[in-house]
């Protein structure tokens, strides 16, 4: 939560303000690509390992999970790299973001030592570090005027410092490890990534749809309208994990099901107008400069905003009770239904229609969630 403030409030504003509008969309597209990745491949490594703990003895765990994560680090830079290439950023600022990706994806999976010890202390220590390390980049980068990517080098390089002397320093982690192969749980990884991908992609296809058909100003136009809403989506995060706590130990009647429903469907119209005028506030005060056409697409992205809202709010449920193959066939069935009605309405009616077809999109994926939710069981679900 601190690092997104940290970059969403002040570092990409400051590059708002300093930047031209191609840097800007540049620097938008390749985070979004960067935590992709991250999220995608390494984050998903933590959590398979944090599943599978328990069936592995401590020497087999470390050296299967870390021989995954050499793999998946040199996937990570080979992609990074040949995207670099494709969106033709200039070689200084290519080594800025590069450095950026290594750090982030070897942080992200690192964490998982902290993690498993439930050592939530230190977490929040290394994210304080590296809210202030993004502080001390922005101070830099104003100061002395370097490459806009080291900004985001800076500010992930103190948290995984100290992240490497919390666990091969002072825990005495083994750092060498003999290269192993363990099936189960390579499927089972693959597995996972595979659906946290597509999950991860639909979360930043704006950034890699609109750059190609309507360009760079279309791009910045649309995160800045974003912004404020997916600031207020990440509430539902603490939420998210109290449901989960709470279905994992009860029966779920279908009646349940219902009042939730009801419950979120009467929530909509005023959530929509905190959303949407808290948007416009966030826009007037970090993105003046774009305050006239972000306003044109606010109201219809407030109202895909919601809708995001009410689905991570309900996400809890599908992986509860959803088979993991069902949710993979549905989260392809979504990706193809998003690709879809983006290409066709995007390039006609612009960022209006790009909106359009985010809207359907979700609405379908929140209706079939429900119908499969209350279909599972005619009275409970278990």
């Amino acid at each position: 939560m601190l690092i997104v403030l940290a970059i969403q409030l002040l570092v990409f504003p400051t590059l708002n303000k300093i930047e031209d509008k191609i840097n800007f969309s540049n620097v938008i597209v390749m985070y979004g690509y960067i935590m992709i990745l991250s999220t995608a491949l390494s984050n998903t490594l933590t959590n398979t390992r944090l599943i599978t703990s328990n069936s592995l003895d401590i020497i087999k765990k470390h050296n299967v999970f870390s021989s995954l994560f050499f793999l998946i680090s040199i996937i990570n830079v080979i992609i990074t790299i040949t995207l670099l290439l494709v969106y033709k950023i200039d070689i200084f600022t290519s080594c800025g973001f590069l450095f950026f990706s290594i750090f982030i994806f070897t942080r992200f999976y690192l964490l998982v030592y902290m993690r498993e010890e439930l050592n939530y202390m230190r977490i929040l220590k290394v994210n304080i570090l590296i809210f202030l390390s993004y502080l001390l980049g922005i101070y830099i980068y104003i100061c002395l005027d370097i490459n806009y990517s080291f900004i985001f080098v800076i500010g992930e390089l103190a948290g995984l410092v100290t992240l490497i002397r919390y666990i091969y320093f002072i825990d005495r982690k083994p750092l060498n490890f003999r290269i192993t192969f363990d099936k189960e749980i390579y499927f089972s990884y693959i597995n996972l990534m595979v659906i946290n991908s597509i999950i991860n992609l639909l979360n930043y296809f704006d950034r890699i749809i609109l750059l190609p058909i309507i360009g760079p100003m279309a791009v910045n136009v649309y995160f800045i309208a974003s912004t404020a809403g997916k600031m207020v989506s990440l509430v539902t995060t603490p939420i998210n994990n109290v449901i989960l706590s709470y279905i994992a130990k009860k029966e779920i009647k279908k009646e349940m099901i219902l009042k939730i429903l009801i419950f979120l469907v009467v929530i909509l119209i005023p959530l929509f107008y905190v959303i949407k005028y808290s948007s416009i506030l966030y826009i007037n005060i970090f993105y003046n400069n774009y305050l006239e056409q972000a306003s044109n697409i606010v109201s219809y992205v407030s109202v895909i905003c919601c809708l995001s809202l009410v689905i991570s709010i309900v996400h809890p449920f599908t992986i509860k009770f959803i088979e993991s193959l069902l949710l993979l066939k549905l989260q392809i069935f979504y990706c193809i239904l998003y690709v879809v009605l983006s290409l066709i309405l995007t390039p006609t009616y612009g960022l209006i229609g790009y909106c359009i077809a985010t809207s359907i999109y979700l609405f379908v994926k929140l209706a079939l969630t429900f119908l499969i939710l209350l279909n599972k069981n005619k009275s409970i679900i278990r």
